[in-house]
């Protein structure tokens, strides 16, 4: 029996829909969550029963294992606190479950620049912030202003300053802070809306739109301030179309994985494992994974 709770918890829940490369198992339990409260709430209780939890955004830079996850999956679906401050336009709030796609084009649309590259990420506004996503040499870092968010210790406002985020990286990714909320400084730019659209075009012309794919599968290693193209280093090795348990190199971008219908989640990490080995012996680079592994006694407890 679960636990006296008023969250809808329900168990054995599939997750590989709920993620853009469509792979993994069911989870022990799931709830999906749309305020603060709520995720706190599901938290707490994932606490004291002694579960392992997990905070799923749009899945949209993860897979789960095919075995699933072994305790309580927590769906943020926030959307509270989206707003515009009104002594403030250029300040806009956002809950961590808002599309971070919807808030770029919105922000866009009425004149306002900072969130451009965000049109292409299919990750939620929390999502991206764990992961300090970003496109087209800019990070969602360079106009996060503050957040709300919560850990064993209660709730905290954070500014960005308080926050040491790195390339594709930040210290929300070890997993013991949620983040409920999220702030942002824009700045008027009437070219928004047209490069955005660019940014779109472009994306479509040399990524596999409409195929199910976790995004960008490795980081751009850095070497002396530089960056250098992981899909170049994979490209050049001739790995494009590399395939493995229904898992593939895609032939447009080679640092996307597609799911051509049936992938594993042992057949994304075996994929994985052999581009890395390859890059290394070839280029005498070591990559590191964007995608992240969900395993089922993964998360925090």
């Amino acid at each position: 029996m679960l636990a006296p709770s008023k969250l809808s918890l329900i168990e054995n829940h599939p997750l590989a829909p709920l993620t853009t490369l469509r792979v993994g198992g069911s989870a022990r339990y799931f709830v999906t969550v749309t305020t603060k409260q709520e995720a706190v709430r599901a938290v707490e209780l994932a606490r004291q029963s002694g579960w392992r939890f997990y905070l799923l955004g749009n899945g949209s830079n993860l897979y789960f294992d095919d075995a699933g996850f072994d305790g309580l999956i927590i769906h943020n679906r926030i959307r509270e606190g989206e707003k515009i401050d009104s002594d403030h336009p250029e300040i806009w709030s956002a809950g961590a479950g808002v599309s971070l796609p919807q808030l770029a084009l919105r922000a866009g649309r009425e004149g306002w620049g900072g969130l451009e590259f965000g049109v292409g990420i299919p990750g939620s506004v929390g999502g991206a912030i764990v992961m300090n996503a970003g496109a087209s040499g800019s990070s969602i870092s360079d106009c996060l202003l503050s957040i709300e968010c919560y850990d064993q210790e209660g709730y905290k406002h954070l500014s960005r300053e308080e926050i040491v985020f790195g390339y594709r990286s930040s210290p929300f990714q070890k997993g013991e802070t949620i983040i409920l909320s999220a702030k942002f400084l824009l700045k008027r730019d009437p070219e928004a809306k047209k490069i955005q659209q660019a940014s779109m075009d472009y994306r479509r012309s040399t990524q596999p739109y409409g195929l199910p794919s976790a995004g960008c599968i490795f980081r751009n290693p850095q070497s002396n301030g530089s960056a250098q193209s992981a899909g170049a280093l994979i490209d050049l090795a001739g790995l494009k179309e590399m395939t493995c348990e229904g898992a593939q190199i895609s032939s447009l971008h080679a640092n996307f994985m597609i799911n051509t219908g049936q992938a594993t989640s042992k057949g994304v990490s075996q994929l994985i494992a052999r581009v890395r080995k390859t890059i290394l012996e070839m280029h005498g680079i070591e990559l590191t994974p964007e995608m992240i592994y969900v395993p089922p006694d993964g998360g925090r407890q």
